[in-house]
């Protein structure tokens, strides 16, 4: 097989003119390769990482992520009651400490189950945000109008990204697209529920300068993305 030298298209040895853009082709004679291929096709099984090597990492990283978040945790708790004498203030740290371990957990743990990755991700930061309204004064204030649409916006972005991702056959400059469109949801939320929650209005306000250049720049990126593989596709489906 030989390749145009004006327009790249593969043809083979004996065609004289390329069939896309008609450049004249000088023949080849085609040869057969002599040499052996130096890489075999399959990686032989001693050499393949064995799956509990990969578990045991995953497990050492749980187990160093767990020292390294206790050590705060302790260190907060001890000095509030030394200086408190009771455990006020520690709470907050702790709570966040808490949701830490258990996002950086769950991929370790279940690198291969979405329903308990996705559970592992947000019903920590739901518990989070409630745990963090209530400390205040023992009532909830700001959970259920402002915590819980926001986190229902980052799992609405979440899957958006994620589904768009495992249906393309093609991955490119999509992903960077519906990442975009992802983080215009949250911003878009963020803004409504925070400005209703403050001044008990429902308007957009600065989620509009990210949510136009958002959109905009991932509808582009779409555009590039379809526009590079409709003509790979083209000159796949032109090579004799």
């Amino acid at each position: 097989m030989t390749y145009c030298p004006r327009c790249g298209v593969e043809v083979e040895a004996n065609i004289l003119k390329c069939p896309l853009c008609n450049t004249t082709l000088q023949p080849l004679d085609e040869e057969k390769p002599d040499y052996k291929s130096k890489y075999p096709d399959d990686v032989p099984k001693d050499e393949q990482k064995p799956p509990k090597e990969k578990k045991k990492k995953r497990l050492l990283a749980f187990e160093i992520t767990s020292v390294v978040l206790v050590i705060p945790l302790i260190i907060s708790i001890t000095t509030n009651l030394i200086i408190d004498q009771t455990v006020t203030w520690a709470l907050y740290p702790t709570a966040t400490l808490l949701l830490m371990w258990f996002m950086i957990s769950a991929p370790l743990l279940f690198p291969n189950k979405i329903v308990v990755l996705a559970a592992g991700e947000f019903i920590p930061l739901l518990v989070y945000f409630l745990v963090i309204d209530l400390i205040d004064n023992g009532t909830l204030n700001w959970y259920v109008r402002v915590a819980l649409p926001i986190i229902a916006s980052i799992g609405v972005a979440s899957f958006i990204i994620a589904f768009g991702t495992l249906k393309s056959k093609n991955k490119g400059l999509n992903i960077p697209a519906f990442i975009l469109f992802g983080t215009s949801i949250i911003c878009l939320i963020v803004d409504v529920c925070v400005t209703n929650y403050l001044f008990s209005v429902l308007k957009l306000g600065w989620s509009l300068y990210v949510l136009v250049p958002a959109v905009l720049s991932g509808g582009f990126l779409l555009y590039l993305h379809f526009r590079v593989t409709r003509n790979k596709d083209l000159k796949r489906r032109l090579q004799p």
